[in-house]
């Protein structure tokens, strides 16, 4: 899994629009001072493709760490290449009385030169996007954060 571009807003300590693109980087280092959210990046990227993170073990409070607190939505869209192919995942979150839930979608795009801007397949919605990812990633998300990203 190669990360293409990641766009968030009101997830963890992002309050506006933040878009990073990866297409052109080879390595990179996140660097800066503590709580500018660096972490926060690394989460993002977890939680698009798995609905969760390492550090935030509770099940029942993933939405609650997530979503920035004075926020009543947020969202995160990550696009990323596979073998050769592109695909896109928006997870979503909204607050509500009852807490936060979370939406979810997998896409993948048909072209993957044209980039957000091409033809897409819905693959999944909602609780089968994890399960997408995993079957696309090749990796479980227990294994992708002892393999890939390690806490």
């Amino acid at each position: 899994m190669r990360p293409v571009q990641l766009d968030l807003e009101g997830f963890t300590v992002f309050r506006e629009l933040v878009s990073i693109d990866f297409r052109d980087t080879e390595y990179f280092a996140l660097t800066g001072p503590t709580g500018v959210g660096k972490s926060s990046i690394l989460d993002a990227i977890c939680f698009a493709l798995y609905g969760q993170v390492p550090r935030w073990e509770d099940a029942r409070t993933r939405g609650e760490y997530a979503l920035l607190p004075s926020a009543n939505r947020g969202w995160i869209q990550l696009l990323f290449d596979v073998g050769g192919e592109r695909y896109l995942v928006v997870r979503e979150l909204r607050r509500s009385k009852a807490g936060v839930k979370t939406t979810s979608r997998l896409e993948k795009l048909v072209d993957p030169i044209a980039g957000v801007d091409g033809e897409t397949i819905p693959v999944e919605h909602d609780s089968g996007v994890t399960p997408a990812i995993e079957r696309v990633v090749g990796l479980e998300f227990s294994h992708f954060t002892t393999c890939v990203l390690l806490p």
